[in-house]
């Protein structure tokens, strides 16, 4: 028929995505994701007609591999979450480590409060600090409190970028007299994040947004920045204001496209 969807867009969680594109190729549909970072996507057998704006979280894997041979790091442990989320980019790694004389001392999960004192009862008996965590904030945060419960002094935290300050959000069963939010970020120090936000910041005309350039858009940005420092909003917008500018941006192209094949807007609403 005329009037039938001709792709899925919008989906930004990765658990959603994976849902969602596993449907879409049975009914030959196209998914387009703005936010999905799983690395578990990037399986093009299984996914074959998932697309996505954002780099996949694999892309943190070399810039840990470099960052480890800069620091003249040899052995390190890896933890990560949930296997259907994590498992693909942590094997990822442990193969690019084999090829980088970098020895992966042991691969851990941790889902509760249990697993992160198992670990860290690991990482005591290994004489390891150095600790790679492929996973979601809140599993950081119970090895980061669990370590604080077992004196171990001298952790280091290689991650991908979290939620600003994530360290200092309450999660369920958080010892809150040992593990303190001037604790917390004491031990955040020892914590080096890979990812961030980049910007254009020339002349060039914005596809989507017309009669802006990248330039423009960043100054935009800069004001925005000042005017929300220390609110909630600006924590929220400095993780996914990105992704979520790229995915306003290839929805506003797309829809450019279906209203210029003759489709009204009414007839959009109408749907």
């Amino acid at each position: 028929k005329d009037d039938k969807y001709i792709a899925l867009g919008g989906t930004g969680c990765s658990a959603t995505s994976q849902s969602t594109a596993n449907i879409a190729p049975t009914v030959r549909m196209p998914h387009i994701s703005w936010a999905a970072v799983s690395a578990v996507l990037s399986d093009r057998t299984a996914y074959p007609t998932f697309f996505r704006t954002r780099l996949p979280e694999t892309s943190s894997n070399p810039a840990w591999i470099k960052i480890a041979q800069q620091c003249n790091w040899t052995q390190l442990i890896v933890v990560k979450g949930k296997d259907s989320r994590f498992g693909f980019q942590a094997t990822g790694f442990i193969e690019l480590a084999s090829h980088s004389n970098i020895r992966v001392l042991e691969l851990e999960s941790i889902l509760t409060k249990k697993d992160a004192k198992r670990v860290v009862s690991n990482i005591v008996s290994s004489r390891v600090r150095l600790v790679l965590m492929i996973t979601y904030e809140t599993s950081i945060q119970y090895l980061m409190c669990e370590s604080v419960s077992a004196k171990v002094e001298g952790l280091l935290v290689l991650t991908k970028t979290h939620g600003e300050r994530f360290w200092l959000a309450d999660y369920k069963g958080k010892n809150t007299d040992q593990c303190t939010d001037m604790v917390m970020t004491k031990r955040a120090e020892s914590m080096i994040e890979v990812g961030g936000v980049g910007f254009r910041s020339d002349t060039t005309n914005l596809s989507c947004v017309e009669g802006m350039s990248s330039a423009d858009y960043k100054a935009w940005w800069d004001d925005f920045v000042e005017a929300n420092k220390g609110t909630q909003v600006l924590r929220v917008a400095n993780s996914v204001a990105g992704n979520a500018a790229d995915g306003v941006c290839m929805l506003a192209l797309a829809l450019r496209q279906v209203l210029a094949a003759g489709m009204s807007i009414n007839q959009l609403r109408n749907r």
